[in-house]
Formats: C-alpha cells, sequence, structure tokens
C-alpha cells in the first residue's frame, strides 16, 4: 500500500537529459528555445533512423549475399561426398555382380582369374580415388565368433583384398613383422558384416527383391579398422584407424543370397571432402557424426548437442542431403560456417563503419546543440534539487517498506511461537487439574482410613466401617487414577521441556544485545532458527539436518544469520506446501553445514515445485514475490542476500522445476571487521 500510494503523488517533471535521462531541458526552457530544441531533436531522430534503416538495409543484403555464396559452396562439396560414397557403392555392385564372385560360395572357391583381375584393378582403382583400405568377399554363414568345426578357426571372408595397408602404419611405408609390430584389429569389421549379412537376409534374401539392379547399400556404425596406415604406437590414437564398413549383397547364379561384398573406408578419408571444421557428416541412423579433430562449429555443436540439426545462432548453417542410390541409411552433410567470415566481409564492415561515423556524428551535433541550449537556463540547479528530493523520498519509502517487511516477518515469528507454546501449555493445565482432583480423593479417603485407625486403637472398628472405607476407595477409583498419575506428572515434565527449548530458541534467535559480529556457533543458530521456524513446516515438512560437529566459530551477526536461515526455511516450507497441497503427504528440508576451504558452507534443501527458469533471475530482486496476496511481499530474498553479501559472503541456488531447490550459503571464517565492531543491517536492501 505504501508503494501504491508513493506512486500516486504528484508526478515529478519530465527527466530528459542529464541524471533523468535525454532532453530534459525542454522542460524548463521557456516556450520559444523548447521548440527550436524540439524541432532539432526530431531532426536528429530521423537522421538516426535513417542511419539504422540504411546500416539494416545493407547487412541484410550482405546476409543474403554470403549465404547464397556459402550455400554454393556447401553443394559443392555435398556432390563431391556423394560422388566419393557413390563410386565406393558403384564398384562394390560391380564385384557383386561378377560371374566369379556369383559362383562363390564356401572357403577355397576360386574366383577365376577375370574376376580376380577385376576386383584387384576395381579394388586399386577405388582406393586410389576415394582411398577404399580394404575389399573382402563374406559368405553369408560367416560367424566371426565362432570357431568352425571343420577347419577348427573363427569364421572370416572367403577373399581378402588389402595389400594396400596391410604391414603399414604412421611414420612408415611397409612395418617388418617383428615383435613391436602394430595388431591389425579386424573383429570389429567382421562382427559389421555379420550385422549387415543379417539385414541382407531379413529384407533381400534373393535377387528378385532387388529392382532395376539398384543393389541395397548397408552402412555400419563406426568401429575399429585393421586399416593402421594411419596409427602410430609411439601415440596411439584408435580415431586413426577407425572406420566404416560399406556391403552390398551378392547372389549366386540360382538367384539366392551367397553373401555380401564389403568394403572398409576410413573416417580419416571419408572426411578428406570437406574443406574445413565447418562441414561435418551425419549418418543419423549409424550414429555417423564426423568432421576434422580441430575445433570448429560442427565439433562444438556436437558437443552440445546439436549435431542433428542446423545451428541457428549462426548466420549460415544447413543440412543438406547426399543422395547415394541404394543407400538403405540416408547421409547427410553439415554446414556451419563461422560468423568471423561473415562479419569481415568488405561490405560488412563498410556497413558497420558508416553507422557508427554517421551515429557519433549525429550524437555530437545532438549533443552539443541541446548542452548549448540547456545550459541557458538558469532553473536547471532547481530541477535537479528536486529530482534529488523525489529520489530521497523514494529511498525513504522504500527503507519503510523494509522495515515494516521486518515488522511483519516477527508479528509471523511471535504467532507461531505463542501457538507452539500453548499446545504444550494445555496438556500442563489439564495434567495439573487432573493431579488436583486426585490429590483431593486420596485427602478425602486418608481422613477416613485416620478414623477408622484411631477406631482400632481403642478396638471400636467394626468391621462394616472398614468395608465402608475400601468401597469408598473403590468408587472414587483411586486405584486406576494411582496408575495414571506417574503419566501425568511425565507428560507434563516434557511439556516444560518442550517449552524451555522453544524459549531457548527465540532467546539464542534474538541474541539481545549483539548489535555487530561476534565469534558465534552457526550449528546453534541454525537448530534455534529452525525451532523458531516449526510453525510454518511441522504441517507440511519433515526437517533432517546434517550439521558438522567440529564446524569452527565464525564471526557474524547471530540475529542477521538467524534472519537468514528462518528465511530460507520459510520459503522452503511454502514451496512443499504448493505441491502437497491438502493431501498428507510430506516434504522434505535437509539442512547441512560443512566446511570448505576458508568458508564455512549451509545448504538448505527442499523437494518443493523449484524455481521456473525464467523467474530465476528474479528472486533477489525487492517486491519480487510468486507467492499469494498477504503469504509474501517479495523483501525476504532480497534482504537475506544483502545480508550476506554484508558478512563477505555469496549466496547461489540451484533448482529443478517440479524437484525442488537448493541454497548454498558461504561464509568467511575471518573478516576484516573486528569483533563486536558495529555492522548494523541496512534497512534498504
Amino acid at each position: 500500500m505504501q508503494y501504491r500510494q508513493l506512486c500516486r503523488k504528484e508526478p515529478r517533471p519530465p527527466l530528459w537529459f542529464g541524471r533523468g535521462g535525454y532532453g530534459s531541458s525542454l522542460s524548463w526552457l521557456g516556450a520559444r528555445p523548447r521548440l527550436q530544441a524540439a524541432g532539432f531533436l526530431a531532426v536528429a531522430a530521423l537522421a538516426w533512423g535513417g542511419i539504422e534503416w540504411k546500416k539494416n538495409a545493407d547487412l541484410t543484403a550482405a546476409r543474403q549475399s554470403f549465404r547464397k555464396e556459402a550455400a554454393r559452396s556447401a553443394e559443392q562439396v555435398r556432390d563431391q561426398l556423394s560422388s566419393s560414397l557413390s563410386q565406393i557403392a558403384l564398384g562394390l555392385k560391380t564385384i557383386a555382380r561378377l560371374p566369379g564372385v556369383r559362383r562363390l560360395s564356401k572357403p577355397g572357391q576360386e574366383m577365376g582369374e577375370d574376376s580376380n583381375q577385376a576386383t584387384e584393378e576395381l579394388y586399386h582403382s577405388l582406393g586410389a580415388t576415394v582411398g577404399l583400405s580394404e575389399l573382402y568377399i563374406v559368405p553369408v554363414d560367416m560367424q566371426p565368433d565362432k570357431v568352425d568345426p571343420l577347419s577348427a578357426k573363427y569364421g572370416a571372408p572367403l577373399k581378402s583384398f588389402d595389400d594396400r595397408i596391410v604391414g603399414k602404419t604412421a611414420g612408415s611405408k611397409v612395418r617388418q613383422r617383428d615383435s613391436d609390430e602394430v595388431a591389425e584389429v579386424e573383429t570389429y569389421e567382421y562382427r559389421a558384416m555379420r550385422h549387415q549379412l543379417d539385414w541382407f537376409v531379413k529384407k533381400y534374401p534373393t535377387e528378385a527383391q532387388v529392382q532395376k539392379l539398384v543393389y541395397p547399400i548397408q552402412y555400419s556404425r563406426e568401429v575399429i579398422t585393421c586399416d593402421n596406415s594411419n596409427y602410430s604406437s609411439e601415440h596411439p590414437d584408435n580415431w586413426t584407424r577407425s572406420g566404416i564398413v560399406v556391403s552390398v549383397p551378392y547372389y549366386g547364379l540360382d538367384g539366392r543370397l551367397q553373401g555380401c561384398v564389403s568394403g572398409v573406408i576410413l573416417t580419416s578419408q571419408l572426411i578428406q571432402a570437406l574443406p574445413t571444421p565447418e562441414y561435418g557428416v551425419i549418418n543419423s541412423e549409424t550414429g555417423f557424426q564426423e568432421s576434422f579433430r580441430e575445433s570448429g562449429p560442427f565439433r562444438k555443436a556436437l558437443s552440445e548437442g546439436r549435431g542433428d540439426r542446423p545451428d541457428d545462432s549462426l548466420v549460415y548453417s544447413q543440412i543438406l542431403p547426399v543422395r547415394v542410390a541404394g543407400a538403405m541409411s540416408p547421409w547427410w552433410l553439415w554446414v556451419g560456417r563461422r560468423d568471423t567470415g561473415f562479419t569481415t566481409r568488405p561490405d560488412v564492415v563498410a556497413a558497420n563503419q558508416f553507422h557508427w561515423v554517421a551515429g557519433l556524428m549525429v550524437a555530437l551535433v545532438s549533443l552539443i546543440t541541446v548542452s548549448f541550449i540547456g545550459f541557458a537556463s538558469s532553473s536547471r540547479k532547481k530541477l535537479e534539487e528536486v529530482n534529488k528530493g523525489l529520489e530521497r523520498e523514494i529511498v525513504t519509502r522504500t527503507s519503510d517498506l523494509v522495515h515494516a517487511r521486518k515488522m511483519q516477518a516477527v508479528g509471523e515469528l511471535a504467532a507461531g511461537v505463542a501457538h507452539e507454546i500453548n499446545t504444550p501449555v494445555q496438556f500442563i493445565g489439564d495434567n495439573l487439574r487432573f493431579l488436583e482432583t486426585v490429590s483431593e480423593r486420596y485427602t478425602r479417603i486418608l481422613e477416613r482410613m485416620a478414623g477408622a485407625l484411631e477406631d482400632a486403637t481403642t478396638d471400636s472398628l467394626q468391621p462394616a466401617d472398614a468395608k465402608m472405607v475400601l468401597a469408598d476407595a473403590h468408587r472414587m477409583r483411586l486405584g486406576e487414577m494411582l496408575h495414571e498419575v506417574p503419566e501425568a506428572v511425565q507428560e507434563s515434565l516434557d511439556g516444560i521441556r518442550r517449552i524451555s527449548e522453544i524459549v531457548k530458541a527465540m532467546r539464542d534467535f534474538a541474541h539481545p544485545g549483539v548489535t555487530g559480529r561476534v565469534m558465534a556457533n552457526l550449528n546453534q543458530i541454525i537448530e534455534s532458527s529452525t525451532i523458531v521456524a516449526r510453525h510454518e513446516w511441522k504441517s507440511v515438512a519433515d526437517v533432517r539436518m546434517d550439521l558438522l560437529p567440529s564446524l569452527p566459530m565464525v564471526p557474524c551477526n547471530p540475529g542477521e544469520v538467524g534472519q537468514v536461515i528462518v528465511n530460507l526455511v520459510v520459503n522452503s516450507a511454502h514451496a512443499i506446501k504448493e505441491r502437497v497441497g491438502n493431501t498428507n503427504e510430506k516434504g522434505l528440508i535437509e539442512i547441512r553445514s560443512a566446511m570448505g576451504g576458508d568458508h564455512v558452507a549451509i545448504t538448505i534443501t527442499d523437494n518443493g515445485n523449484g524455481i521456473p527458469e525464467d523467474l530465476r533471475e528474479k528472486v533477489f530482486e525487492q517486491f519480487f514475490t510468486t507467492k499469494g496476496v498477504g503469504v509474501g511481499t517479495g523483501m525476504g530474498l532480497a534482504i537475506t542476500r544483502n545480508v550476506v553479501e554484508r558478512h563477505g559472503g555469496t549466496i547461489e541456488f540451484s533448482s529443478v522445476l517440479g524437484k525442488g531447490t537448493e541454497f548454498t550459503i558461504a561464509l568467511p571464517v575471518s573478516v576484516p571487521l573486528e569483533l563486536g565492531e558495529s555492522d548494523p543491517l541496512e534497512d534498504a536492501a
């Protein structure tokens, strides 16, 4: 209400110049100078708008030109990559249709001299043009992980063509086969071929399924190959021998599937079609995502999990399909040109330079002209004094609001503590009234028994009198009450202990007489503050504490730090209440203290609703709250951060929507202020 009343006060003069903003001189000039200044500023604004329009138009044209050029370059790279993949596919299909290959079905069979020579020539041709490393003719029943009972060997291809790579490693053309040789790992290739054969058996068991000689092409995921030509045993890096297996089926003369013709190409060879790290090759079905090893836009996109879509933050980024006839898994070319290629273009540089030079000239002329007119007014000083007075009034009103928030918090705590004390006081009163009743009845029966004993001493006691005393004792339930008395006493003692704990917590929380920093036990402050705020959390959450026993004493203002703990615990309780609603479910608030270097850390975690991402930057702002009317004023966290920062500490938080929030306070173990030095809490956050 105070803030709204403040906003309804007399409007302040418009501040368009000096402290208030641009152009304040117009409000206090005479009519003619004011019109002159307004006319000049209008012309300056139009000039600035024209400069902005020209800059945007020039940059738009430059951006369109850059994108067209980048798209043409990307299409050329795409076509080259498509050509390389298509050459491999065409070569493998050609080999698969050779008569000698179609007759192969079991180990030991020969292809025939013509087919063998044709295969050798195609292998070396593909190796020279697209970098094919190995070529295999694989039977349909090859089992690389099982031992053939006839040959006592693991399953292997029928024919292998790999003389381009056998015995070669990085740094030498031919490696001597000695004890230091690098092992050529073929297992991963064979397993990939087995996986592809299973697919061919399922989808293309006969040649009749092949339409118009468009043989299906299968690509494997990226595997370690036996091509060690780029691999160094001194600097081992499996990426240098990683590659993919490309396979097409081959059929017997009867049209039945006999196996597949497989080629192996290194990743480093496949990406040779890429000109820079701004490009990447993708096969989404096999998980292949590769580019140069150097950092670039594509590697950055992969690290951020965006390798499957263009980077919208770049001026030009696109994903182009790479066409390969018969490919069962599509290939894509990822392109993301660095923005430096755009910003350094001559037309972009010229547009920016014109914008800044022309804008600076307009600004300087405007500043000089308006300043001249402004300094001609003798009332400027008076206006500034009015502005200062209004600003002081705003600060005063803001301080009043903060103080009101503090008083509200004290009132809420007092009401809660009164409620906490009232419960044990009620059952203590009930127990005392019960004990009063027991005492009265025992007094009466004892008086009767005393009379009976006196009669017994004079031999005048009659059996009927004794029976009457016993009947009265039974009627007054003295035996039952005798058993209930200890329980009533114990309940009363527990209630007194509970009241004592609450009073002690309030005394510790208030810290009367402490206005500066003293050496304080943070664990004790946490426990006292949690008890003080118990009325807020007891019905919606359980509190679990994990406090470090060896936590050192910390120089602080105990009352201020206690208020910080209360604010955070109350916020956690409100967040949990929003999540559980009127159900019987209870949330959990965890409070931990720990030592980290030269700071003590206090962590308060809840499993409430969490804070929406779009509101997290505002939580420490004054008057910002997501709570309903009458529940929050938006000052609690603002005051909390102010207190922590004035203690030389920090406060941070993390939150997951729907799961909860965690606040962490770090306070230094030592501060430059001397112990006991006055450091009162500022009213304005």
